[in-house]
């Protein structure tokens, strides 16, 4: 009996967590919306606003399958092993704007953490068309009630 129930947990594996996404905006010098979304392949996200959005404190809410695929398939491509800066005037060749915002984005899957560290004002002819698809990839969650667009 007992090897049967020893049989049984051995068969229990840890389900892997699924992939987190966090997307956190940087102020600047004016009314840049400031906030931090985390969002989880299982649809649940916490909305964390900050200043400048139509919802200051945390929320939690639920986003579908679809637009979860849609957050991460705009955000992948941009994805670094480990962690990628482009936010300081050493990073961005001198290339670089002063009082610009910013995004952080980090993946968590299995325990580990890749992490994207940027500042809008690096380099902006360079990195125009990766910063303008990490500021549109929020507009596929539905965050309407948060903030303006």
């Amino acid at each position: 009996m007992m090897g049967l129930a020893l049989a049984g947990c051995a068969s229990l594996q840890k389900r892997p967590e699924p992939l987190a996404i966090t997307y956190e905006t940087t102020p600047c010098l004016g009314s840049c919306a400031v906030y931090r979304l985390g969002v989880n392949a299982d649809g649940i996200a916490v909305w964390e606003g900050g200043e400048h959005v139509k919802l200051v404190g945390q929320r939690m809410f639920v986003v579908s399958p679809a637009e979860f695929e849609r957050f991460r398939a705009a955000l992948e491509p941009y994805r670094p092993e480990g962690v990628r800066s482009l936010a300081t005037p050493g990073e961005c060749n001198d290339r670089w704007t002063s009082d610009a915002p910013g995004v952080i984005v980090s993946w968590t899957e299995d325990k580990q953490t890749d992490r994207l560290v940027i500042n809008y004002g690096c380099d902006l002819e360079m990195n125009r068309a990766m910063f303008q698809a990490l500021a549109d990839a929020p507009d596929v969650l539905p965050l309407d009630i948060y903030l303006d667009r």
